[in-house]
């Protein structure tokens, strides 16, 4: 779940957060941050989260799998999988659920502080539900974790290139992408992508040449924020002009832009509708304060 709150810049360099990143953290220190800020609003987060409602949003079917508590951020988040009829494959673990601070500054920047609770013990392997779908999404936050989930996820990977069960993988996080870049690179080789999504800081976070970036997956989606994004496929190369909104909350963006791409590739269509259908999407995510479309 996450816990928004608008926060000063001056405010923010207080709390000695790196801006704009994800700042992970035991449960204990996440709480007295949340103490010492005033909550605006309460939405259920996570980027996979955010994939399923902007598919469930474009009438697609998608199922989301983690691992929560029976507390409120468990109970919250599962009543609204169910508002969004998005399929439930929770697996109900002891601790507690995964909790996110998300800080927005004046110039709509999110930072967050996280602790990932018990997702980071999901090990349910959901062998039925993948082979009935038409594509498997992952984040490099869920694969690289060093405990049950990253080993799930690699099993998951496993499976659906077994299958032919395209994988599409968003990289994020570009402070951990930078220290765990030989792992992720050594995972996208051996499990590779149909779909590799990341934005300029997390490519760079890479350390790898452009050529070699452009080698990891059959096609590439560079997000660029307000320049909107660029789709490489083989030989092709696709711009997608950002659509205009009113930036209220930038949280999500990048996940609905994941949506609608591939809520349209699902759907066989041409890689241009997949990268406009993201761009709308987006638009509609970052006019709205929170990471929900509604």
């Amino acid at each position: 779940m996450d816990y928004s709150s608008r926060c000063t810049n001056t405010r923010l360099a207080s709390l000695r957060l790196k801006k704009g990143g994800s700042n992970f953290m035991e449960r204990k220190k996440l709480e007295a941050l949340c103490s010492r800020v005033k909550i605006s609003f309460t939405s259920a987060g996570d980027n996979a989260r955010n994939v399923c409602e902007g598919i469930s949003y474009l009438g697609g079917k998608c199922a989301y799998a983690g691992s929560l508590a029976k507390d409120r951020e468990g109970l919250l988040f599962a009543a609204n999988l169910r508002r969004l009829k998005i399929t439930s494959l929770l697996q109900a673990l002891k601790g507690a659920s995964g909790k996110i601070l998300a800080l927005i500054t004046p110039d709509r920047q999110r930072t967050f502080a996280v602790s990932l609770g018990n997702s980071e013990k999901y090990s349910k392997i959901e062998s039925a539900a993948l082979k009935s779908s038409k594509c498997l999404f992952l984040t490099s936050i869920t694969a690289l974790s060093r405990q049950a989930l990253g080993k799930t996820c690699a099993k998951l990977m496993q499976q659906a290139k077994k299958s032919g069960i395209p994988i599409a993988f968003s990289i994020e996080s570009p402070p951990m992408v930078s220290g765990r870049r030989k792992g992720l690179l050594a995972l996208l080789k051996k499990f590779p992508p149909s779909v590799l999504f990341a934005n300029e800081e997390e490519f760079a976070a890479l350390g790898i040449s452009a050529k070699k970036f452009l080698s990891l997956a059959k096609t590439i989606v560079l997000k660029r924020g307000a320049k909107g994004a660029s789709i490489f496929s083989g030989a092709m190369r696709i711009k997608i002009p950002a659509k205009k909104a009113r930036v209220m909350d930038t949280s999500g963006a990048g996940d609905y832009f994941a949506a609608g791409f591939l809520y349209g590739m699902c759907k066989k269509k041409p890689l241009k509708e997949c990268g406009a259908l993201g761009a709308s999407l987006a638009a509609r995510a970052i006019s709205r304060i929170g990471t929900s479309l509604a």
